[in-house]
């Protein structure tokens, strides 16, 4: 199996990361990075799709493949990069709500590093999210603190998302702009263009967070892991606190695997909190100097809940993101990532029809993409605006008006103004656009979509509207044309 890998892999006449094959090593290897894990060292059941991988990749190792190919259906989970993003906020109850909440600013620098280590760890799965759209957005309430996200994507290339979670206590805006290089048996994700604002209300502090470097290794050969690695600094711009995060690199024999330190220190340097433990599992504070807590003390601040629910073993919050009944539905804009065709046929393990609509959605963005282009009109994201930023650079922040236009729709279609509803919570001229997901439901007599759902009920805070929760059951019927392009597309 090895050798007929590597037999490929030499056997690539493209450029190779700038050089020529000539000037290329001669005996490239897939080298396979062994995570320790017993468990990760059983054969591979899908080795074959892999191998087709591989032929498929093999003339882009270390070239930007972010919005570059069509990857497979295989490869992805029935989420949405947006609504990746979303999944940090899981942890904003606590930790944020009790930064806010705490009389002690080095203390509030840890809670809002554990909240930052902590959000890492769904990123354990390795199963790819949906590129969004440009436009696509997603919304969640959380009922726990009253948290209110709203997220889009503001840019195709290079891709851009942006998410905002909000409630009484804090704000944080989240930019990703990830970039993935094949590197034969690896995918570098390059986190560099990413950032983390963290707004507390009622201290007026802000917090600036940069991302670890992420490594997916195996990604042919071997168990497939993930390794997030490098020191990071997340600051408190007024009182000028800091906070080195230490993302250890996985080693030899799994020494250091998930492993993640880090220092708390005052203006001056002085160390006050030292963070340990494994982002991963569990983190545990211990104190540096005699404050609210005497020096010594150790307090174990988060353990990981270790339920893993479905094919794709995500957590219990997780599941929490994809539920949608009818009335929801229709509350929802068109663009919201519930809504993707292709996300929504790999949620109920129909492949098939996941891969047709991921190729449809593709090509109709492709083609917009194209005509802005050609037309030289620049997309104007709907929910964020470029602002100055508390560190003095520029950030798409929320503009405020996505929650009170929510209450509108509500509003309009309580009243049953079906055609009124229509018009707001979407940006002007949206429907039939690539970001529209009702628009590649029922576009022909041989494609239909069909929905069934059982509907519990949750109700919010006051200042949130009513959240559904469901299953839902989506069938599909398509076109033989539309089945060979699946094909062609893979």
């Amino acid at each position: 199996m090895f050798s007929k890998l590597k037999s490929l892999y030499t056997s690539t006449s493209k450029t190779i990361l700038g050089t020529s094959e000539a000037e290329a090593p001669t005996t490239p290897t897939l080298e396979v990075e062994d995570s320790g894990d017993a468990a990760d060292r059983v054969s591979d059941a899908n080795q074959g799709r892999r191998n087709s991988l591989f032929v498929m990749l093999k003339d882009f190792i270390g070239v930007d493949v972010t919005t570059t190919l069509s990857l497979p259906i295989w490869l992805f989970e029935d989420y949405s990069y947006l609504q990746r993003m979303c999944e940090m906020s899981e942890f904003s109850h606590p930790f944020l709500d009790k930064a806010a909440e705490s009389k002690n600013q080095w203390e509030r620098l840890m809670y809002v590093a554990c909240f930052s280590i902590a959000g890492y760890h769904g990123s354990e799965r390795y199963e790819k999210p949906f590129n969004p759209v440009i436009g696509e957005t997603f919304e969640f309430i959380r009922p726990e603190n009253n948290v209110h996200v709203i997220a889009e994507q503001v840019s195709h290339k290079p891709p851009i998302s942006i998410c905002h979670c909000e409630n009484q206590n804090f704000i944080v805006n989240q930019r990703a702009e990830i970039n993935l290089r094949f590197l034969g048996n690896s995918v570098d994700l390059d986190t560099k263009a990413c950032k983390m604002y963290v707004h507390l209300k009622t201290t007026g502090e802000d917090f600036v967070l940069a991302y670890p470097k992420s490594v997916i290794h195996n990604v042919i050969l071997g168990r497939v892991w993930v390794d997030h690695h490098g020191t990071v600094n997340i600051r408190n711009l007024k009182t000028n606190d800091s906070c080195d995060v230490n993302w250890k690199k996985c080693g030899w024999f799994a020494r250091g695997r998930y492993d993640v330190e880090a220092d708390i220190t005052d203006a001056e340097g002085n160390k006050k909190i030292n963070l340990s433990g494994k982002w991963t599992k569990s983190l545990s504070a211990k104190w540096l100097y005699d404050g609210d807590q005497p020096s010594g003390t150790v307090v174990q601040l988060w353990t990981k809940d270790p339920t893993q629910i479905g094919i794709h073993k995500v957590p219990p919050f997780a599941l929490e993101l994809n539920k949608m009944d009818e009335e929801y539905e229709r509350l929802l804009p068109v663009t919201d990532s519930r809504l993707r065709p292709d996300r929504r046929f790999l949620q109920t393990e129909d492949s098939d029809n996941a891969a047709i609509y991921k190729l449809r959605v593709e090509e109709k963005q492709r083609n917009q993409e194209n005509r802005r282009k050609a037309a030289n009109e620049p997309w104007e994201p709907r929910w964020f605006r470029l602002v100055d930023s508390p560190d003095g650079g520029q950030y798409w922040s929320y503009n405020g008006e996505y929650w009170p236009q929510r209450e509108q729709k509500k509003k309009f279609l309580q009243e049953g103004k079906t055609e009124e509803a229509r018009t707001v919570l979407v940006r002007n001229n949206v429907y039939g656009l690539a970001c529209d997901f009702t628009s590649y439901v029922n576009t022909n007599n041989s494609n239909t979509i069909t929905t069934t759902t059982t509907t519990t009920t949750t109700t919010t805070t006051s200042t949130a509207p009513t959240a559904t929760a469901t299953t839902t059951t989506t069938t599909a019927t398509p076109s033989t044309s539309e089945t060979t392009n699946t094909e062609n597309s893979n």
